[in-house]
């Protein structure tokens, strides 16, 4: 964030854009800065990590920085080429304008300038190589130098910044080695430890084994006994399975005679029912019809005498008698209720005779 902000500043500063202008143009470079951060420390670590003979470990680890290092410039002209041809036009646009007017006065303009700022030139010449010496001295403590505005600090000020950064720099170092010494004791601690489990270990399985002869005897042994009471029990079994089987014989046979006595009293009481049932139904048949008779001619007597008097209301009762033809008839299961069904039955069809007027 410091470094996007040091941009920001730089560009509404030295370029003269609005500060929301540099924002977007930062912004839009961040991916590559958060990248070349990563790698600058990377690089860093590098550094820190050369010996005085080169091996092929640390060139393939240089060549590895190299490719990611240019994989990282080559998005950065992606992006730039992305903005300029944005601006392309208008670009083109002011520079021709510019460029008229700078022909004509540009050259004498330039000479006029160094006549005019002559002694800024060497006071500015003077001034960058302070800078460049600051730059190369601050470079050996920090990575990135353009985090601290060293061309504007004093040189009581610049000193103290160097010894700031020195003794950050200095510490950071020792933490760096002491961390070292620590990984180093802590490994060399965990080869001691995991020896100590490899004995621990080795004398754990010297006991397990002895532990598993113990119980393969016990075992064999309880197997033997094992065998010995099921053989027993199998024989017990087979015995009391005969005796079962036995009664189970004398049971069935016993059985077989109670169903078939069971069997032959029943038809011979349903023979005696059905012969009941049957001289009921022929007396009710008759009873039946002698009244269905008779109310016949009671209603064809009701007829003729209702015959004038009913004649407005013909239609309804013809109506009343379709509905009442129409309904549903239940099916259902015992004889008795199919009795009661026969008997309302015919009262329904002596209501229908009456209500039906012709």
């Amino acid at each position: 964030m410091t470094t996007e902000l040091t941009l920001v500043d730089k560009i509404t500063k030295e370029i003269g854009l609005p500060i929301t202008d540099a924002e977007k143009i930062v912004a839009s470079f961040s991916k590559v800065a958060k990248s070349v951060k990563e790698w600058e420390k990377k690089l860093s670590e590098f550094n820190k990590e050369q010996k005085e003979e080169i091996t092929k470990e640390i060139c393939q680890q240089a060549r590895e920085l190299r490719i990611e290092g240019k994989n990282i410039r080559i998005d950065a002209d992606k992006k730039h080429k992305e903005l300029k041809e944005y601006s392309l036009l208008t670009g083109r646009a002011i520079d021709g304008v510019k460029n008229l007017y700078k022909l004509k006065i540009s050259e004498r303009e330039d000479k006029l300038e160094k006549i005019e700022k002559h002694f800024e030139m060497v006071e500015q010449a003077k001034k960058d190589k302070l800078n460049a010496e600051r730059e190369l001295l601050l470079s050996k403590y920090v990575i990135d130098v353009s985090m601290y505005n060293y061309k504007e600090m004093t040189d009581e000020v610049f000193s103290n910044l160097i010894e700031t950064v020195k003794k950050i720099w200095e510490t950071e170092q020792e933490a760096i080695k002491q961390a070292e010494l620590d990984r180093i004791a802590k490994e060399q601690a965990e080869k001691e430890e995991q020896e100590r489990i490899r004995v621990e270990n080795e004398k754990l399985k010297k006991e397990a084994e002895a532990r598993e002869k113990e119980l393969e005897k016990e075992r064999a042994e309880q197997k033997k006994k094992l065998e010995a009471e099921q053989a027993k029990a199998k024989k017990e079994a087979e015995a009391r399975e005969k005796e079962l089987e036995k009664e189970r014989a004398e049971q069935k046979k016993k059985l077989e005679a109670e169903q078939a006595k069971a069997k032959k009293e029943a038809e011979a009481r349903e023979k005696l029912e059905a012969e009941i049932r049957a001289k009921k139904d022929e007396e009710e048949r008759l009873r039946k019809e002698e009244e269905l008779r008779l109310a016949k001619e009671k209603a064809d007597k009701m007829e003729a005498e209702k015959q004038a008097q009913l004649a407005p209301d013909k239609d309804k009762l013809k109506l009343y008698a379709k509905a009442l033809s129409e309904v549903e008839i239940p099916e259902l299961q015992t004889e008795d209720a199919k009795n009661t069904l026969r008997e309302a039955s015919k009262l329904l069809n002596q209501v229908l005779l009456i209500l039906r007027i012709k």
